[in-house]
């Protein structure tokens, strides 16, 4: 209820100051951006280990991982007035405690039974470096383009059964290119309403997308502030092992101009 409070909240104060509209944006050279995504989890992850059995494991049923808010930072250079690149973070940390397991389930080789306690994290560390060509460009009120970018995904899957005192964790690290597309509309010279969508697919190995939308109002010479909804799905597979994460949420941020 919180957040829905302060997310309606924020983009009435956006209509406010997009009303009001005395200060109009100057084009930056530099921006400094900080996030605070609101994120819902889901998926299921499999893992192997030297064993011939292995359990679909859903990560809200069976482990109880809870959602979190989550902060990002982003530096963004803009090299022209069609173009920029930018260079982001976010450290993705979620937990869950089942006090008693309903169903029993098999982690790299190791069974943990039902009733017993299992306490499970999921750590995700996501670099992105995107380049924006927005080559269609009309008027300065309409901007679209290719969006082309190199992600780094580090993940870190643990399990922890209190009651039998075992556990288990795997580590999966991997990089790969995406190709998308960026749009800007500005209506005025002090609104930006934008939406993102970068997207790469290996058949049968899984796909990855992460698309966005939002509004940037700049009430200030020097400082914008932000908001939008965001959706990240990302599918790996390797043989019979597998992971299927999808996190979507609002967001809301400020950007620092240079």
């Amino acid at each position: 209820m919180f957040r829905r409070i302060a997310f309606v909240l924020f983009f009435s104060v956006l209509a406010f100051w997009a009303e009001s509209g005395a200060v109009w944006a100057v084009q930056p050279h530099v921006e400094l951006e900080g996030r605070y995504w609101m994120t819902s989890l889901s998926g299921n992850v499999q893992v192997y280990d030297s064993s011939s059995t292995a359990t679909d494991i859903d990560l809200k049923n069976d482990l109880k991982i809870g959602n979190k808010d989550v902060p990002e930072v982003r530096l963004t250079w803009h090299t022209g007035n069609d173009s920029w690149l930018r260079l982001a973070y976010v450290h993705l940390s979620y937990s869950g405690n089942n006090p008693s397991l309903t169903t029993q389930i098999t982690f790299r080789g190791q069974t943990y039974t039902k009733n017993t306690q299992v306490l499970s994290s999921l750590k995700v560390d996501y670099a992105s470096l995107d380049w924006a060509w927005q080559f269609i460009n009309i008027k300065d009120v309409v901007k679209f383009g290719t969006l082309l970018s190199a992600k780094g995904f580090w993940t870190e899957t643990s399990l922890n059964d209190v009651t039998l005192s075992q556990s288990g964790s795997k580590n999966i690290d991997f990089g790969l290119p995406t190709i998308g597309a960026a749009l800007d509309v500005l209506p005025c010279r002090f609104v930006d309403a934008f939406g993102e969508f970068s997207w790469i697919t290996a058949g049968k190995y899984g796909h990855m997308y992460d698309t966005e939308g939002g509004i940037k109002i700049i009430p200030v010479k020097y400082v914008s502030i932000l908001g939008g909804y965001r959706i990240f799905d990302l599918e790996a597979k390797d043989n019979s092992n597998f992971a299927h994460i999808k996190i979507k949420g609002p967001f809301v941020g400020a950007t620092l101009r240079f």
